[in-house]
């Protein structure tokens, strides 16, 4: 029933996705070709990719200022 509720729920935002469950495809929806303008949603996902890399002992926390620049500013353009 959930999955159906999300399914609909991302349905009526329109975009395209996919959902897994234990590494296997369990739904998709819409063209996963198609490019989106994603704004700053990359920042989210950045951050959170370096927090789980700081808790595997990946980089050290020491570190995280330098990457954090490069999430906040990929192209190397700053305001």
């Amino acid at each position: 029933m959930k999955l159906n509720e999300a399914r609909e729920y991302a349905l009526a935002g329109g975009g395209s996705g996919y959902i897994t469950r234990n590494g296997k495809l369990v739904l998709s929806r819409g063209n996963p070709q198609k490019r989106y303008d994603l704004k700053s949603t990359t920042k989210s996902f950045g951050a959170t990719a370096l927090g789980l890399t700081v808790l595997d002992g990946k980089i050290a926390e020491q570190s995280i200022s330098r990457f954090l620049v490069m999430i906040a500013f990929p192209c190397g353009e700053r305001y």
